[in-house]
């Protein structure tokens, strides 16, 4: 998972990753809900804000946790 990579990155300048549950245990994966092919050689990535919202609230409250 990309999320691993960038994990290790961070663990070699003594960052801290912290899980979010057992499947992402380096960090979370916020998913693109669609992506929409325009005449940009770059397409258009739309993605659903309530969802991300709500794994960021949830991801949070598990650093709080760990930290406090």
């Amino acid at each position: 998972m990309v999320n691993d990579t960038i994990a290790n990155a961070l663990e070699t300048i003594q960052c801290r990753v912290i899980p979010f549950d057992s499947e992402w245990n380096t960090g979370i994966s916020l998913p693109i809900s669609k992506i929409e092919e325009t005449d940009s050689i770059f397409p258009v990535q739309k993605y659903d804000w309530n969802f991300i919202r709500q794994k960021l609230e949830e991801y949070i409250e598990i650093v709080l946790r760990e930290a406090l």
